[in-house]
């Protein structure tokens, strides 16, 4: 059984929680986490977590989406080098399947044969025809901008996550210091102080 709280302390208890409730905090000393914390509607530690939560889940869709398009650009680029060796190399191919029977042709020639068959033989994987070089370029220069786009949007989202991490750590500081400040101040016993706490139902 807790010793009953002296009605001096309820009264200071009751003017607390008015000063430092939770949906009354303030950051007065830091006006950018005011701003942000007023225009967000955010009222508790927990709300800013979630808050968070929120952000960085979306900072991870772009980074997926980055990496998606990374990707596509790399097959893509990987198709236009095989597009290449494939038309480089086409002549030497046709020669060999023209002359089979010329093996000092193809002793001559069968590396540049061989990166052709190889290339070809990719390309069939995923093309019925040979693609057109300059479709592949405008779809990497469509998927870099796109990609500039995500990127100047990540980078941003850098900056707004710092912020949030610093209010968050400004909030629970606060909070944690001021409950602190004011146990220390009124120099009551732990039995008091634990009564205090089971009053304002954080025991």
């Amino acid at each position: 059984m807790y010793p009953k709280t002296p009605k001096y302390i309820q009264r200071r208890i009751y003017l607390w929680q008015i000063e430092y409730g939770m949906k009354d905090l303030k950051l007065n000393t830091m006006a950018e986490s005011v701003v942000f914390i007023r225009e967000y509607g955010i009222e508790s530690v927990k709300q800013l977590d979630e808050y968070i939560k929120k952000a960085a889940d979306e900072r991870q869709n772009l980074q997926d989406k980055i990496k998606v398009i990374d990707k596509e650009m790399q097959e893509l680029s990987a198709t236009m080098e095989q597009v290449y060796i494939v038309k480089k190399y086409r002549e030497y191919y046709k020669e060999y399947k023209a002359n089979p029977s010329d093996k000092a042709f193809f002793e001559e020639h069968k590396a540049e044969i061989a990166r052709y068959e190889t290339a070809l033989a990719k390309l069939k994987k995923s093309y019925s025809k040979l693609p057109d070089s300059k479709d592949i370029l405008d779809k990497l220069d469509k998927l870099q901008e796109k990609k500039n786009t995500l990127m100047q949007e990540y980078s941003s989202t850098k900056s707004t996550m710092d912020e949030l991490y610093q209010i968050q750590r400004t909030m629970e500081f606060t909070w944690v210091r001021r409950w602190r400040d004011k146990a220390s101040s009124l120099f009551i016993s732990i039995e008091h102080l634990k009564h205090f706490l089971k009053y304002l139902h954080i025991l």
